[in-house]
């Protein structure tokens, strides 16, 4: 799991690092980071296909990997 945090993008990191301190609401995340909806769409796109998150509530997203909370905090 550390190798997958190391190849991870400084913003990826920044929505990682907000999920893991247990928020999961999109649009909480978006806020936290500075991030506008355009921009979180393309990074919450992006950690979906690698597997990292998941959405399985409209507007939400969490953690799909166990433990991946735990390295990032």
């Amino acid at each position: 799991m550390k190798k997958i945090w190391s190849e991870l993008s400084g913003n990826d990191r920044k929505v990682i690092t907000v999920i893991a301190q247990g928020e999961s609401r999109v649009k909480d995340i978006r806020t936290k980071v500075g991030f506008d909806s355009s921009k979180m769409s393309v990074y919450r796109k992006r950690l979906l296909e690698k597997g990292i998150v998941v959405s399985n509530e409209y507007g939400h997203l969490i953690l799909a990997l166990p433990r991946f909370g735990e390295i990032v905090r």
